[in-house]
């Protein structure tokens, strides 16, 4: 099978591309960055933009099978940036993908569904999208709404949040029974691939979790336990990091990106998470790791 991965130098695409080495596929990968480590059996790499539409219809001949994973993965971002690098992209991608013949798009989205959050509501036209044009063009696809990915080199919100922690004078977090999903990205790469050659994932949407429902108050102790730091310090007031929050709403409207805004803070203390395990059952497949177990090796 001839498989093509975007955003192969991200955090998950580099992770999937050295395990991808060990199957027989044909594999070619693209990204906008440079840094990206050949596997044996990469036979390309390239170099560029999924907006422009000549690089899109190139890269998808010959493919049988797209894994999805390049968009502006910060959360952060204006919603002109989240719009042409996760929908426009992703829209030109679809397109170029039914002109060349690829049969399947395993397209990695996120569990987060709330319309008024402009990075939820960027993955979730995409997703409208590949629905849409398997009704009308027989185009495969695989849904995989991911959690948000721990591991060895995580460079998502969650891993600055974490990295907070090795501060002299971070404060405790308040009480709060928020609870959160995350995945390993050995995992999630696992999921992945298993997906490329399961025709029973063809075109069904799976929310993707470790199982594990987690407290925000939880991890707060298992990272103060893991740097030897008093479980009973200071905590930083609720009313406080809610004016953090504002102060952030009101930066990102002039362009300014703050580390705390309204989306983080009702995570850390409005967040539900869900188990579903219709995507393991069809798989035959269970996460074989926690977000504790990586935890030593995420903090050093």
């Amino acid at each position: 099978m001839k498989v093509l991965i975007t955003g192969g130098a991200g955090y998950i695409g580099s992770n999937l591309l050295r395990r991808i080495s060990y199957l027989k596929h044909s594999v070619k990968t693209v990204d906008r960055y440079e840094s990206i480590s050949k596997p044996a059996n990469c036979s390309e790499i390239i170099v560029g933009d999924l907006t422009d539409a000549n690089l899109t219809k190139n890269i998808c001949e010959n493919v049988d099978c797209i894994i999805h994973l390049a968009g502006e993965a910060n959360v952060r971002s204006s919603n002109t940036i989240l719009q042409k690098n996760n929908l426009e992209a992703s829209t030109l991608l679809i397109k170029s993908a039914i002109a060349q013949g690829v049969k399947k798009i395993i397209y990695i989205s996120t569990v987060k569904n709330d319309i008024n959050n402009e990075y939820a509501r960027s993955k979730i036209d995409v997703e409208n999208i590949l629905k849409a044009n398997n009704e009308n063009h027989k185009l495969s696809f695989t849904i995989l709404q991911s959690a948000s990915v721990y591991g060895k080199g995580m460079k998502n919100g969650l891993a600055t949040w974490l990295k907070m922690y090795k501060g002299k004078y971070f404060p405790r977090l308040p009480n709060s029974d928020s609870q959160i999903e995350m995945i390993g990205v050995n995992d999630l790469c696992e999921i992945i691939l298993k997906c490329v050659e399961s025709p029973i994932t063809d075109n069904k949407t799976y929310r993707v979790n470790d199982c594990h429902l987690y407290t925000i108050n939880e991890i707060d102790h298992a990272c103060m336990k893991e740097l030897g730091r008093d479980n009973n310090g200071i905590k930083a007031p609720r009313l406080l990091l809610f004016l953090f929050a504002l102060i952030g709403g009101c930066l990102k409207y002039i362009g300014v990106s703050f580390f705390y805004n309204l989306a983080t803070h009702n995570q850390l203390f409005h967040g539900v998470a869900t188990i579903d395990n219709t995507l393991y059952d069809d798989l035959g497949y269970c996460p074989k790791e926690t977000f504790y177990m990586q935890l030593k090796e995420i903090l050093n």
